[in-house]
């Protein structure tokens, strides 16, 4: 979140940060990087949309989408697969449990499941290798049912990639 919308913080942040900056500059020329940095904040400024969710340290529907926008466009990918309906759910964040004594929920808009088409297409599960706690050394490898395309993509991410229970 800070490399994205650093103005959202109390002080004063160089963004990118360092790690990010490094890996932005060694392979913005690479035809296989696509920087989504920049898609998420094109996406606060112009678009008017929040990437990240309030309470909770990850992305909001429209900050996933943007992301998967952005590929699908830099590798240009063919295929409807975003959702076309919206309906409002209440949700738990993980950063009440972090800070106060207590929950703390916020109203999201997700996708409708039952009409999204793409969603009810289960990738298979080729490879899970998952440490009995916490993030690091996890891999996970998907198949789709119907692939958009001949290509692969690798995410090095964190939690907000889930282990494809949501």
């Amino acid at each position: 979140q800070q490399s994205v919308i650093p103005e959202e913080f109390p002080g004063t942040l160089k963004v990118p940060t360092r790690l990010l900056a490094e890996i932005s500059e060694n392979l913005n020329d690479s035809v296989f990087y696509a920087d989504g940095r920049k898609a998420l904040r094109e996406l606060f400024i112009s678009g008017g949309s929040n990437p990240f969710r309030k309470v909770d340290s990850h992305l909001s529907y429209f900050g996933a989408e943007c992301l998967v926008r952005e590929i699908v466009r830099h590798f240009a990918i063919q295929g409807d697969i975003f959702a076309q309906n919206l309906r409002p759910v209440l949700l738990l964040g993980d950063l009440s449990e972090k800070f106060l004594k207590g929950s703390i929920a916020e109203q999201m808009l997700v996708p409708d499941f039952a009409e999204w088409e793409f969603a009810r297409l289960e990738p298979t599960l080729k490879v899970s290798i998952s440490p009995p706690e916490g993030h690091g050394g996890t891999v996970l490898e998907w198949e789709a049912q119907r692939p958009l395309g001949n290509k692969k993509l690798l995410v090095f991410g964190n939690s907000m990639f889930e282990r494809g229970e949501a």
